[in-house]
């Protein structure tokens, strides 16, 4: 696992191929001796070295990736079957959304005192989105498809996102995993 900038990544590696597992989707490379590094169809370029590691990915700028232990909460959700994931700031607040044509969704609020689970959701069209109840409280998450960059973080993100509870606005960012 690795932390690249503001974007933390996990990599397997099997038979001289390398799956890296970004935020939003992951990536497929295969070993090139004659370059030391693993490199995409898409030319990304991966470029492990003793302390970390390298990562170009294609349209970027190379980014040094030091070692960590921490998960990608993003590729944690995937894995879960999440279908879409945002997040914010101040005070700090999850939505998770699971595929499906009613998803079930969970909110983390209050950087964590909080927790409401939405058993089923009905989809929005306009704006895009989510919304359903919990303990007795809507539930509405509204989905714009234009470039967000977290607060606290920095970092890039292709959704802005609204999440409404109760009568409170929470304002952040999000991405379809």
């Amino acid at each position: 696992m690795y932390q690249c900038g503001d974007v933390r990544v996990e990599a397997r590696s099997s038979n001289g191929h390398l799956r890296l597992m970004l935020p939003d989707r992951n990536l497929d490379l295969q070993w090139h001796p004659d370059r030391s590094a693993y490199i995409a169809d898409d030319n990304s370029v991966f470029r492990p070295h003793a302390d970390g590691a390298e990562l170009h990915l294609a349209g970027a700028g190379p980014v040094e990736c030091s070692v960590t232990t921490a998960r990608s909460p993003w590729v944690v959700a995937r894995e879960r079957g999440v279908h879409y994931r945002a997040v914010g700031q101040e005070p700090g607040w999850v939505v998770e959304v699971d595929g499906g044509i009613a998803p079930s969704m969970r909110v983390i609020l209050d950087y964590g005192q909080r927790t409401l689970e939405v058993s089923t959701s009905r989809v929005l069209e306009m704006p895009e989105g989510f919304e359903g109840r919990a303990d007795q409280k809507s539930v509405r998450l509204h989905i714009f498809r234009e470039a967000c960059h977290d607060s606290m973080s920095g970092e890039a993100f292709d959704t802005r996102a609204e999440l409404h509870v109760g009568g409170r606005l929470y304002s952040g960012c999000g991405r379809f995993l």
